[in-house]
């Protein structure tokens, strides 16, 4: 994942990998199969004011990014 930002504009870009998690419980007679895929995302927002590069934060947990963009004080 890579988060930029040059002077009111955003981008952001991630690349995922394909992979496969296959889970078989023979007694129980469960079967579990999870897959995700390769694939690129990029997307460039335009901010509607200045933002403090430095102190930007990332929180990604369970599968949301949440991306914390605090305004320069002026």
């Amino acid at each position: 994942m890579t988060i930029k930002l040059q002077d009111k504009i955003l981008q952001l870009s991630i690349k995922t990998e394909h992979t496969d998690d296959t889970q078989a419980d023979d007694e129980k007679g469960d079967y579990h199969f999870r897959e995700r895929f390769l694939g690129e995302f990029h997307r460039a927002i335009t901010l509607s004011g200045t933002a403090d590069a430095a102190k930007i934060e990332t929180v990604y947990h369970n599968g949301i990014l949440i991306i914390i963009i605090p305004k320069v004080k002026a």
